[in-house]
């Protein structure tokens, strides 16, 4: 996970940008609402919410970017 100075700060750090994983995924939407949130307080609200429910849309839409990317590579 991108981090710049330990807190979030997509501004300065393109890691975080490009990525599809579920957790990136997450991040981006968790940021939103956590501003100024340490890289740490995402690790625990992840590894809460990582084999449940509410990481599932993360899952289904990490799983749909890698296909979309795939029938990019074959056109």
């Amino acid at each position: 996970m991108a981090t710049c100075g330990g807190y979030w700060g997509w501004s300065g750090c393109s890691h975080g940008m490009t990525s599809t994983s579920p957790r990136n995924l997450c991040a981006i939407d968790w940021v939103k609402v956590n501003k100024g949130g340490s890289t740490a307080e995402f690790a625990a609200h992840w590894n809460k919410i990582e084999k449940t429910l509410e990481a599932e849309p993360y899952h289904q839409a990490s799983a749909a970017a890698r296909e979309a990317k795939k029938k990019a590579a074959q056109s």
